[in-house]
């Protein structure tokens, strides 16, 4: 399936994200104002207020995010054509702008995994309970969002894949490392995606009560991907920095091997280049900077966790 309509729209990724949010947060308010009576899933009304708000929030979130690193990816693609072998090009766009085949199992995965999560509310409708506005609400926004997890990473998994092979294809330049730089960045900004919908998981706990159930998922599936995401492009450079480290060695050796023993200086400075060469990181980033982003990446979610922890201690204290 190709994605190249989302070249049709031209507007920032963050107005399509927004508008995505007011259609589903008109929809979880309607569907919350229409309730009344006991809930399905015996939530308080601050949790029901705060599900549905995560469940407007993420699945906008994800959408605009695609939309966001979709442009970025084609915009690091083509900082590095030049770089790269035309093949190699075309595969990574190819990628990029189609969604592959066995991307709808995970999508179909995905949204079934959703379902799963209220499959009392399916049980209770099958068996003909009485239900709320704000039961539908929270089944239907519960498989939406996963249908955009499975969306979203159906379609960036592979793309990290093909990610890999485009970084050990590149022509690498060991005295000019910033040129690979872009894709080092990509990888980041995938972090940075996964990081911010993890950081909207704690509006489920507006009632201020920690429930491990609210944060699994989003952490099993979260941080494994955001791993992979990080590492997986980042390992063909690596990869092919350290092809082209040991290809340089070789060719230095070598003059070593035939320079005059007496030759002090001469052998010196073969010596410290090499020195030099070896000094090179494998990496191409500078790893201060992704331990700041990964520190930024947990503050907002550890902070509601914390909030909430200590609200629960004081009020054991003081109930």
């Amino acid at each position: 399936m190709s994605l190249q309509f989302l070249d049709r729209y031209q507007g920032p990724a963050r107005y399509l994200g927004l508008g995505l949010f007011l259609l589903l947060g008109l929809f979880g308010w309607l569907a919350y104002q229409s309730s009344s009576g006991a809930n399905m899933q015996g939530f308080r009304n601050q949790q029901i207020i705060g599900t549905l708000l995560m469940l407007s929030i993420i699945p906008a979130f994800l959408m605009a995010s695609l939309v966001f690193l979709y442009r970025e990816t084609l915009q690091t693609l083509e900082q590095l054509a030049q770089h790269s072998p035309p093949d190699a090009t075309r595969r990574l766009e190819h990628r990029v702008t189609h969604l592959p085949a066995a991307s709808f199992l995970v999508i179909l995965l995905a949204t079934c995994y959703g379902a799963w999560q209220n499959s009392n509310i399916i049980q209770g409708l099958l068996t003909g309970l009485a239900f709320t506005a704000a039961d539908i609400a929270l089944l239907v926004g519960n498989c939406l969002l996963w249908l955009c997890v499975g969306i979203v990473m159906g379609w960036r998994l592979p793309a990290s894949v093909e990610l890999q092979r485009f970084g050990r294809s590149l022509q690498i330049d060991l005295y000019a490392p910033e040129r690979v730089r872009p894709l080092a960045n990509l990888a980041t900004k995938d972090v940075l995606v996964v990081a911010g919908a993890l950081a909207f998981m704690p509006l489920q706990a507006l009632d201020a009560e920690f429930r491990w159930v609210n944060y699994s998922a989003g952490i099993y599936v979260g941080i494994p991907s955001a791993l992979f995401l990080l590492c997986l492009p980042l390992l063909g450079i690596r990869q092919n920095i350290r092809h082209q480290k040991q290809q340089r060695l070789q060719e230095i050796n070598a003059v070593i091997a035939t320079t005059d023993r007496k030759d002090i200086h001469q052998l010196e400075v073969l010596s410290a280049h090499a020195d030099r060469i070896r000094a090179i990181s494998d990496w191409p980033f500078d790893l201060r900077l992704i331990t700041r982003i990964l520190g930024y990446s947990i503050i907002a979610p550890g902070a509601w966790v914390g909030a909430a922890l200590v609200e629960n201690l004081v009020d054991q204290f003081t109930g």
